[in-house]
């Protein structure tokens, strides 16, 4: 769990998005119609901030619990939430370019716009999943 909190873990997050992103753009090349793609991340990210606001609205409904009112004096909390937002801001920022990317007329900026789309859902993708595993140990914890 402390790789996925490291510098380390971020910058190889950063490079395999944009790795991912060069590969889409690559690949985009073939496909006859990339509309399809671009209708596909932008669905995809909707779902996960969709989950990322029904996450923070359980939040925000047990905040009255004692371990959520520690969670705010330790500063934690914050942390958290903090985390939870940047994560929806990308996931969102990956769905309006795979919106945009699929009401593109020119073939090059298509591409650009869908390939940035799919950099961008793939670091977002990275930052879910620390912020779940984040979520997780709070939930097992308000169990106890």
């Amino acid at each position: 769990m402390k790789f996925l909190e490291s510098r380390v873990a971020v910058l190889l997050s950063v490079f395999v998005a944009i790795g991912a992103g060069y590969l889409t753009y690559d690949s985009l090349k073939v496909y006859e119609d990339v509309r399809l793609t671009a209708t596909t991340f932008a669905t995809i990210s909707a779902t996960l901030f969709g989950f990322l606001m029904t996450s923070l609205s359980i939040l925000i409904a047990i905040s009255d619990r004692d371990f959520i009112r520690n969670l705010r004096l330790t500063g934690h909390y914050k942390v958290l939430v903090s985390q939870l937002f940047s994560t929806a801001g990308m996931l969102l920022i990956s769905a309006i370019l795979a919106l945009c990317g699929h009401v593109v007329a020119d073939e090059f900026y298509k591409n650009l716009i869908i390939s940035s789309a799919s950099s961008m859902l793939v670091f977002s993708l990275f930052s879910f999943v620390l912020a779940g595993a984040k979520f997780k140990k709070v939930i097992l914890l308000l169990i106890k």
